[in-house]
């Protein structure tokens, strides 16, 4: 926010809580609210003992009433988190007084470096105000100032970083052989410590086994495109994954980013609950600086319980009103957490069921996780259609996740020994036949998932078959045991 702005927004606002990172506060202070008295809590102590911070909150605010004029105060919402009961409601009630003062010329700034949280008590009154990252145009600034190419990739490495976080990053950097690893590992730490873990565009990933999955990323490339910006397209919302556990959510999620070459910030929900609504909005405020890029929530239903709705409310209202490229991804194993809000029109724009593979898409999945290995399998299945027929009847309900273990394992065995073997039908069928799967150990459970998705939720493969017989089986027979 430029400086006339600023001072714009305190004018209108006697009372306003400005939330900045703490590398920008001395920054803000010096070069935006430079004629504002400071009150700062340790100051205010010097060198004297303090059982409570109560009184100096108190005089803080009956020193505005009385002098008026501009004041600063730093943290103040964090000491006053650490009262009393009774002492909280005397200094909200101190802050309704004084603003019921219309004709006294005072302003208040309250400088919050950290998240604590706006009591409901003061939010009628107090204007809430998160201090915007750098722009391009500050960042191109800062760029040459310290001498650093404004290409594509290095405005895009600074992206997500407060103005004076990025300051010290390219003064440190400049003095490194490598100045633009040592920035992207800079900012790739500051950016965890806030809860997002920023990936660049992952290497093409392909997808076996979901090819109606397949076909709607084709479709998304379109939409994100520039034909489609022309005639008038608004952006994706972002779409919701549901399966049980190990059928290539989080892989369908980066095969997604590669295919569309945005780099992908992964939300670290646990963080993010600790932070409340400050660090969700936060992280909200990265993702679009950071557009055009994938937003990824893993177990996003964590975001879905009672106490955490409004960092729910806060997620769909973004969604909502986003009008920049950022494709929002969550992932979930049960559909009955979805609340009913999150799948209205204008949110996630689809819900895919993500299901265990049926056998053509087995066979793809074992087709991709061999080639890896064994060039053999790169134009050809290379076994015949009885052997595979074998292998696919042994692993019906194994998710993505089993298969490429069941492939990493034979592989491993077989060329322990002869590091120029190759890997036969038989010894993929003796792994698989080894392998306990997670059906085999959860199948009512995973059975009562299954049934409560696919009313809701769209599938992502077709259920085709090739050269395979059909096969079904009953889930509620007793699991197979496993041979030795």
């Amino acid at each position: 926010m430029s400086q006339p702005d600023f001072i714009q927004l305190i004018t209108q606002h006697r009372i306003v809580l400005v939330r900045c990172n703490p590398l920008d506060r001395e920054w803000i202070v010096n070069t935006h609210l430079s004629d504002c008295q400071r009150w700062r809590l340790n100051v205010a102590i010097g060198d004297d003992s303090l059982s409570s911070p109560f009184p100096l909150l108190l005089d803080a605010i009956r020193n505005v009433s009385t002098s008026g004029g501009n004041f600063i105060f730093d943290n103040y919402l964090t000491f006053v988190a650490t009262l009393a009961p009774w002492e909280r409601q005397l200094i909200y009630e101190q802050f309704a007084d004084l603003y019921s003062l219309c004709q006294h010329q005072y302003r208040i700034v309250l400088l919050q470096t950290d998240d604590s949280v706006l009591p409901l008590e003061l939010a009628r009154f107090v204007y809430e105000y998160a201090w915007k990252l750098p722009t391009i145009t500050e960042i191109t600034e800062l760029f040459s100032q310290y001498h650093f190419e404004p290409s594509d990739r290095n405005l895009r490495l600074a992206s997500g970083l407060a103005y004076q976080d990025l300051k010290l990053a390219l003064q440190q950097s400049s003095e490194s052989s490598e100045p633009e690893i040592y920035l992207e590992t800079y900012r790739n730490a500051r950016l965890s410590l806030m809860g997002v873990k920023y990936d660049p565009p992952p290497v093409f990933k392909e997808i076996a086994g979901l090819d109606e999955l397949v076909a709607a990323i084709d479709k998304l490339k379109f939409r994100f495109s520039q034909r489609a910006i022309d005639i008038g397209l608004p952006y994706p919302k972002g779409w919701l994954l549901v399966g049980i556990p190990g059928t290539g959510k989080t892989y369908s999620a980066r095969s997604i980013a590669s295919a569309l070459g945005y780099p992908m910030l992964s939300l670290e929900i646990d963080k993010i609950k600790v932070g409340g609504l400050t660090a969700m909005a936060r992280v909200l405020e990265i993702a679009r600086v950071c557009a055009p890029c994938i937003f990824y929530m893993d177990e996003i239903e964590k975001l879905f319980t009672r106490d955490d709705k409004p960092l729910l409310s806060l997620l769909l209202t973004w969604l909502q009103d986003k009008t920049f490229p950022v494709f929002v991804i969550g992932t979930l194993n049960r559909i009955e957490d979805l609340p009913v809000e999150a799948t209205r029109a204008g949110r996630f724009d689809t819900v895919w069921e993500v299901d265990s593979p049926d056998a053509e898409s087995r066979l793809n999945l074992f087709l991709l996780f061999l080639k890896r290995f064994d060039a053999r399998f790169k134009d050809s299945i290379v076994f015949d259609k009885y052997e595979w027929q074998g292998i696919l009847d042994e692993t019906i309900e194994y998710v993505g996740a089993e298969i490429e273990q069941i492939v990493v394992d034979t592989v491993a065995k077989v060329k322990e020994c002869d590091l120029n073997a190759e890997v036969t039908a038989r010894d993929l069928l003796e792994e698989a036949m080894q392998f306990n799967c997670i059906f085999n150990r959860n199948s009512k459970q995973i059975v009562l998932m299954r049934n409560s998705i696919r009313e809701l939720a769209k599938p992502s493969h077709s259920k085709k078959q090739s050269i395979l017989a059909p096969r079904n089986i009953d889930p509620y027979s007793p699991p197979k045991v496993s041979s030795n």
